[in-house]
């Protein structure tokens, strides 16, 4: 007969009483629960706590703690675990398995998390688990997190009380992640995540000292990270100037739609499309589609104000497939627009030894047509955030995206974060990007750079010349606006009534 294990009943209030906001996190019944904070607030404490009273309170549970790094886990997590946890409920802790056993049949595995190094394989090990606890969530993979909770399925014994099926996490805010799109933002599924997010002023059972110490020494972004659990304030951001609701729009200059040709008609104009690709397998292919809103001129020569304003129009994001099905895919969604240019990242043109073949050539064989990007990124990024920023004349930016098709690229740029360097360090290194989910950026990288450069040819008018033309369309009754060629056309100056109505214009 199999021993009867039973709950184990700990009095943890000597080292841990919850104040409000880590009761809330013990007391939410969703599935997925997370707590977000920084120095002080308490999060550590809180995901022990929620991972304890599962242990004992459950007996025969398993479940898996994760953090990215072994030394972050063993030497941080692990620890601040066995100060916290009474020793006389554990029955033995196997270093060499990582997996600790309770006295009540309980079992805790744990595994770092960097999905490159083998942990992929401890989970994959690791069935039938009630509940998954990740410190410092953001630190983990996505797909590493969607892995974990496939595991998510273990039954009691018959006749016991049903185990809660939990993924609970902590972390630092960092920014908008995908762990902010999971559990911060606002359209997050709310019946699935639970969040919290805890300042350092929020917990009563610090010293008085301690956030004031913290805002003295620490830069203001550290500040609005660490001690105001911002995850707005993210210094770290590639494009601190990019304002999702700024530069995302519903409709375009003039009209209540985002239909470029219903817009070029109405202005009279043609403006300039571009596509920009950043090729993958494994990673994504990505293809932006922009276009340029073109150089419209009113009757005193003055500039529309959105001419030369760039909008993204739409997207493809594709991985694991050939190069002739992406271009067979980005032909089909370009339709009849005529393409002035597309860029691709110049590494495509790099050939293979064994046949001389390479990507971009792949490519024109199957249609699309491609040229060489600029790839030199800090010139890239500062041309992008020249995009991004607030004009003081206009008091708008000069790119914009669709709002209803750029979801890939929504999500990038607002987790497109530098590679951070520790508090105090302050060196002279060039700016690098963390490369990470980053295919959508460098595709925009690329087009914009391009159009800049392009622009400056392609609507190289003379306000002169533009002035000239809408008098003479005048003169013939024709809607300026159609944007005609009428320099060729003449009329007889004899016909003093009209030459006086032209001169006065």
């Amino acid at each position: 007969m199999a021993k009867e294990t039973k709950s184990i009943t700990v009095d943890i209030t000597k080292k841990y009483v919850p104040f409000p906001n880590q009761v809330a996190f013990h007391r939410a019944t969703q599935r997925h629960k997370h707590y977000g904070g920084g120095f002080g607030s308490g999060k550590s404490m809180a995901l022990i706590g929620e991972m304890l009273t599962y242990l004992t309170y459950y007996p025969g549970i398993r479940g898996l703690l994760v953090r990215k790094t072994h030394d972050e886990l063993i030497k941080s997590t692990l620890r601040d675990f066995e100060e916290f946890c009474p020793k006389e409920i554990i029955q033995s802790w196997n270093h060499g398995n990582q997996e600790i056993k309770f006295v009540n049949g309980s079992v805790l595995l744990y595994s770092m998390g960097d999905i490159s190094k083998g942990a992929k394989e401890k989970i994959g090990h690791a069935q039938n688990l009630s509940f998954v606890a990740f410190d410092e969530l953001h630190e983990i993979a996505e797909e590493l997190y969607l892995l974990c909770e496939s595991r998510i399925r273990q039954k009691p014994p018959p006749g016991q009380t049903p185990y809660p099926h939990r993924m609970i996490s902590a972390a630092n805010p960092n920014g908008h992640d995908w762990v902010w799109k999971k559990f911060i933002r606002n359209d997050r599924n709310k019946k699935m995540f639970f969040s919290v997010v805890t300042k350092t002023s929020d917990n009563p059972f610090l010293p008085d000292d301690f956030e004031k110490s913290l805002r003295e020494n620490y830069p203001p972004h550290w500040v609005a990270r660490y001690v105001d659990a911002s995850y707005d304030e993210f210094t770290g951001l590639v494009y601190p100037e990019f304002d999702e609701k700024v530069h995302f729009i519903d409709k375009l200059p003039y009209i209540d739609s985002f239909d470029v040709n219903a817009l070029e008609k109405k202005i009279g104009r043609r403006g300039l499309w571009f596509r920009a690709i950043d090729q993958g397998w494994t990673n994504p292919t990505v293809c932006l589609w922009a276009w340029v809103f073109p150089r419209v001129y009113d009757l005193k020569g003055e500039l529309d104000e959105h001419s030369g304003d760039v909008y993204f129009v739409d997207e493809y994001y594709m991985s694991q497939r050939p190069v002739s099905f992406h271009a067979d895919m980005i032909k089909s969604q370009t339709g009849n627009i005529k393409i002035l240019i597309t860029t691709i990242d110049p590494s495509c043109y790099n050939s293979d030894p064994r046949d001389g073949k390479n990507i971009a050539n792949e490519y024109a064989r199957y249609g699309v047509f491609v040229t060489p990007a600029n790839h030199e990124v800090g010139a890239g990024l500062n041309r992008v955030r020249e995009y991004l920023k607030i004009r003081e004349m206009t008091g708008k930016p000069r790119v914009f995206f669709n709002n209803e098709r750029m979801h890939h690229l929504r999500e990038e740029i607002g987790a497109y974060v530098l590679k951070d360097l520790p508090a105090g360090q302050n060196r002279n290194a060039p700016e690098e990007p963390v490369k990470k989910n980053d295919h959508c950026m460098d595709a925009m990288r690329y087009m914009l750079v391009c159009i800049f450069d392009e622009e400056m040819r392609s609507y190289d008018h003379d306000p002169a010349a533009e002035r000239e033309r809408v008098r003479t369309c005048k003169r013939f009754g024709i809607d300026p606006s159609l944007g005609l060629d009428v320099s060729d056309w003449e009329l007889p100056i004899e016909d003093k009534e009209l030459l006086e109505i032209y001169e006065e214009m």
